[in-house]
């Protein structure tokens, strides 16, 4: 198959990492992780295929990383994480203080 003159390779499994799934929330929460993934995943071969001067196909990526962004959306509403906007700083903070936390004691 070829999209925007490139040779597309069949790839036997997508790069996701996931956790095995048995409840509705827990299912939520792979979708979520594996949406956030690939939503990532586009940005970033969007930003490679700038460099190497390909705008339309980073065009493509960045619309497929907008549509992965909305299933993320649908997901996080969905298993009711969504709270004002006080208590989301209080989490993305206290996220943020925990990876640091984490990434200085491995150093």
């Amino acid at each position: 198959m070829t999209v925007c003159g490139f040779r597309l390779l069949k790839v036997k499994t997508p790069i996701v990492m996931t956790a095995t799934a048995s409840t509705p929330k827990d299912n939520l929460k792979t979708a979520f992780a594996g949406e956030s993934q690939a939503h990532m995943r586009y940005l970033i071969f969007a930003k490679r295929a700038e460099e190497e001067g390909f705008p339309n196909v980073a065009r493509l990526f960045r619309a497929i990383s907008y549509a992965e962004q909305v299933h993320v959306t649908n997901h996080y509403d969905a298993l009711g994480v969504i709270r004002s906007s006080p208590d989301n700083l209080e989490v993305a903070v206290d996220g943020e203080t925990y990876e640091v936390d984490e990434n200085v004691s491995r150093v």
